[in-house]
């Protein structure tokens, strides 16, 4: 968390550029898990730049049967409390390192516990913040050149490539989904046939004419007509359905939790090679020249889980409770 720097007297600036410390120290039960709040067990954690920065530490207590479990219980906990510290400084708040240890009583310093670690740097990233590394999904070009010259694309493309380049920067799954889908938006209403339906109803009946005026009541209808797209591309009716409704991410219809996006990096792997295939066909790229984008290949987390036995400390045992699990993590 970054800290903060006082104000002189009467809104001055500052003698001296002393940061101060603000991360909050308490406590509170969230239903059966009962969590404390406190400063780093360290002056700060090894190898970063801490001048501005804090670190602190979030202990959790939960009854499980292994580490993973407890994880998964407080997880919603975890990012609950990261989201409400973020929401009030107005900057993201990141798990550095977040350990997990069996703390079944009784319990002594000096004993052989079960323990995980998502150590530091790396740390622990939450459903919604989890970025994959695809792996041996594309063929690039070799040897890139530059342009020779300028040649100004017509608009729609533009935009398009402008949108795929973005997701290329996105750091996480749900970010480059969302920017490969606007890219996909703009290629359909440049190149899709344009699908058009009866007006429907919400108990399912369709009117074809109005009953006044007798019009055709037939409209363009965008869901369709994205929908139509996709499967131009050869992609299975279930990948069409599971891309829709993933796109339902951008009208906030289901949590960033585990479930919200089960697997979202293989989904963005579909839709990346649908955008990549739609791109060339725009900009006059043969389909079998690189670079080349496809699905399927396995895609990693950046996030390493080291497992085994630690010697219990001082710190692991000075928040007295007799729960049998603590899930101990720290945050900046």
């Amino acid at each position: 968390m970054r800290k903060h720097i006082p104000m002189g007297d009467n809104g001055s600036w500052p003698e001296k550029l002393q940061p101060i410390g603000r991360f909050p120290v308490g406590g509170a039960l969230f239903g059966e898990h009962r969590f404390v709040s406190s400063v780093w067990p360290d002056a700060a954690p090894p190898g970063e730049d801490w001048f501005m920065q804090e670190a602190g530490a979030l202990i959790f207590w939960s009854s499980a049967e292994d580490a993973h479990k407890a994880v998964a219980q407080v997880e919603v906990y975890l990012d609950y409390i990261l989201d409400f510290l973020s929401f009030q400084i107005q900057q993201p708040v990141k798990i550095v390192q977040l350990d997990v240890v069996d703390l079944t009583p009784p319990v002594r310093v000096g004993e052989m516990r079960d323990y995980i670690s998502y150590p530091y740097p790396l740390g622990y990233m939450p459903p919604k913040l989890v970025g994959s590394v695809h792996m041996g999904t594309y063929q690039t070009v070799l040897y890139p050149q530059i342009p020779s010259s300028y040649v100004k694309l017509e608009k729609h493309v533009q935009r398009a490539v402008d949108w795929y380049v973005k997701s290329l920067h996105a750091t996480t799954d749900a970010d480059a989904f969302i920017l490969l889908w606007i890219s996909l938006e703009v290629l359909a209403d440049l190149m899709g046939e344009k699908v058009a339906e009866a007006t429907r109803l919400r108990c399912g009946h369709e009117i074809e004419k109005c009953p006044e005026c007798r019009k055709q009541t037939a409209s363009h209808r965008q869901g369709e007509t994205l929908r139509a797209f996709l499967k131009s591309f050869g992609i299975a009716e279930d990948d069409v359905i599971a891309l829709w409704r993933l796109r339902q991410i951008v009208h906030g219809a289901f949590r960033f939790d585990a479930d919200g996006v089960n697997n979202l990096a293989a989904r963005v792997q579909v839709l990346r090679a649908i955008v990549m295939a739609a791109l060339k066909l725009a900009l006059g790229v043969r389909p079998d020249q690189p670079p080349l984008v496809g699905f399927g290949g396995p895609a990693i987390t950046p996030m390493v889980g080291i497992g085994g036995n630690k010697q219990i400390t001082e710190w692991d045992v000075c928040f007295e409770d007799r729960s049998p699990v603590r899930v101990a993590y720290s945050d900046r």
